[in-house]
């Protein structure tokens, strides 16, 4: 925006340059158009100069104020009304240097709008441009006086007014901003709780012992020989387990008392003997392998959250506040300028 404003300052000082220097060259034609009209306006239709006119018609009125009566009210006359025309003449040229100068300094005072300025002051300076060549023509259109009469004739001058029309004068405003700062934006984003599976032991590992065969007792029949005390009536004392001598001598009184006494003698014998033993047996068991027993539990790693996640950076908004606009200094208005004299007996012009 800075280079855009720069650069249109750059381009009206340098329009408003170039139509100081067109009004310029057009005050220094119009001068010398003046300086022309005024001598041509000094020539007669004869070609003779309105100088030597008026110095034969001196001449001729020194000569009647000789003859006869003086005509100095005639000459002092058109001295008066030739001095109020080089009068307008210079009026009209200090105004026109003045309108310039107006037009110059609004647009150099403006350099904003230089393009429109600068726009309208050469369409004014080619209606200006188009317009002298018509009052030029003006000029040049002179109704050339009889010959009898332009000797004596003395010119009465009237103003030639031209109507010029003067757009209205508006100055550019730009538009006008403010910033608008914004935050960051954010938006929440929720994150669940985390978990992890972890194994939880309820009952560790073990070896069970499982029944196969109960306990049970086991008799076992041996045969065995032995030396056993035998009496002559076929007693075994070792097999009564009696075998003592006491026992003895008491089972051999028994025989003698009662008679016996092919009894009363003892004797061994090796014989076989069934011995019957009872063999314990324990219980069988087998060993059987358990794995410890349990379950897999969540554990809560993390809990659950909200997080705050930037969507957009913080940034400043350049808002219109006023917008552009043209406002209006001057209306548009019509100017009445005396672009020239015309006798109003002759129809001579000037």
């Amino acid at each position: 925006m800075r280079m855009g404003k720069r650069k249109r300052i750059i381009i009206g000082t340098a329009a408003g340059g170039i139509v100081l220097i067109a009004v310029i060259v057009l005050l220094m034609l119009r001068s010398c158009r003046g300086s022309d009209s005024r001598q041509k306006d000094d020539t007669l239709p004869d070609g003779t100069s309105a100088a030597k006119e008026m110095h034969s018609d001196d001449e001729t009125a020194h000569g009647s104020n000789t003859d006869g009566e003086p005509s100095s009210a005639e000459s002092s006359k058109d001295e008066k009304s030739e001095n109020g025309a080089e009068d307008r003449t210079a009026s009209e040229t200090s105004s026109e240097s003045e309108q310039s100068s107006e037009s110059t300094k609004k647009s150099l005072s403006t350099p904003l709008d230089s393009e429109q300025a600068s726009s309208s002051e050469s369409e004014t300076a080619s209606e200006t441009s188009s317009e002298k060549p018509s009052e030029s023509s003006e000029e040049s259109v002179t109704e050339k006086p009889s010959e009898s009469s332009s000797a004596n004739h003395q010119h009465s001058w009237g103003e030639v007014k031209t109507t010029i029309h003067h757009d209205a004068e508006y100055i550019h405003h730009d538009a006008e901003y403010k910033t608008v700062h914004h935050d960051a934006e954010y938006t929440t984003v929720h994150h669940d709780a985390e978990y992890t599976t972890q194994w939880v032991e309820d009952k560790p590992a073990w070896d069970e012992q499982v029944l196969v065969k109960e306990a049970w007792d086991e008799t076992v029949t041996t045969t065995k020989y032995e030396v056993h005390l035998l009496c002559n009536c076929g007693f075994d004392f070792s097999a009564n387990h009696c075998s003592d001598s006491a026992s003895v001598n008491e089972h051999t009184k028994a025989h003698a008392l009662n008679g016996e006494f092919q009894y009363g003698n003892t004797h061994t014998e090796t014989i076989p003997v069934e011995h019957q033993e009872v063999i314990h047996h324990d219980a069988e068991y087998t060993t059987v392998h358990h794995d410890a027993e349990g379950h897999n539990e969540q554990v809560l790693v993390q809990e659950a959250w909200d997080e705050s996640v930037k969507a957009r950076d913080a940034w400043d908004e350049q808002v219109v506040t006023k917008a552009a606009w043209d406002e209006k200094v001057k209306d548009a208005w019509d100017e009445t300028a005396v672009t020239g004299y015309k006798c109003s007996e002759c129809g001579a012009s000037k």
